[in-house]
């Protein structure tokens, strides 16, 4: 049994959550973006989480999926095309973004993080630095607002140059 009380706000959105091993970010990742309890049969979730007044447990995933975003230790099982600008595109093709939207989320992502050089590229020839970075893109691209929750290691996000975007909960 876990237990713990979370609340914060942000006027910004996009809040990274970025903590050490072992203090529970997946669990709170997982009743964030909805993955407790619609699929992890026999959680037991007491009292309520919601995002922007949506409830998490009575609502559908590609609801919650356009306001949270989720990436986790190994990016590689976050990537589904070849190519990096494709992959970015990827939860906004998954969310019905039409093309011409679709394309100005995707360049207005690269740009914000400022990860040019990342684009068009093989998802194969990013290093190992680069691939978490292509990952928190790609969940950063789909949403419209709210909540960004991270379980890659600290150390690959120095290049995303927004610290007022990163909280260490």
């Amino acid at each position: 049994m876990i237990d713990f009380e979370f609340e914060f706000q942000y006027a910004e959105a996009k809040l990274p959550i970025l903590r050490q091993v072992g203090c529970d970010k997946t669990t709170l990742t997982r009743l964030v973006n909805g993955l407790i309890p619609h699929f992890v049969k026999g959680a037991k979730v007491d009292g309520a989480v919601t995002v922007e007044a949506l409830d998490i447990a009575a609502s559908p995933m590609y609801k919650i999926a356009e306001s949270v975003g989720s990436v986790f230790q190994n990016p590689k099982t976050h990537f589904f095309n070849t190519d990096s600008s494709a992959e970015i595109a990827f939860g906004l093709e998954n969310i019905g973004a039409d093309r011409d939207s679709m394309h100005k989320r995707v360049a207005k992502t690269i740009s914000d993080l400022e990860i040019e050089t990342l684009a068009n590229r093989s998802v194969f020839s990013l290093s190992s630095g680069e691939k978490p970075l292509l990952a928190v893109a790609k969940a950063a691209a789909q949403l419209r607002t709210a909540v960004f929750c991270a379980g890659v290691v600290i150390g690959t996000l120095h290049h995303i140059h927004t610290p007022d975007a990163v909280a260490d909960l």
